[in-house]
């Protein structure tokens, strides 16, 4: 049984590449990105810059105070 089931997804695997091997020819893929993933980088951005400033503004009140003491 184990046999007959690795020849047969062999035989499928096999099956499929060789019809995607037809497209290779002349045929272009573009890729598209959608407005609203643009948008969902840019708010990424936007808060990954704000954490690290505050990060920054903490690291440096914490060393105002440690020198006031």
């Amino acid at each position: 049984v184990t046999s007959a089931v690795h020849r047969a997804i062999k035989n499928i695997v096999y099956s499929v590449s060789q019809t995607y091997a037809m497209n290779i020819g002349n045929a272009t893929v573009i890729t598209i990105t959608p407005w609203w993933q643009i948008l969902l980088y840019a708010v990424t951005a936007g808060f990954v810059l704000l954490t690290g400033m505050s990060v920054f503004m903490m690291v440096r009140e914490s060393r105002k105070l440690k020198t006031r003491i």
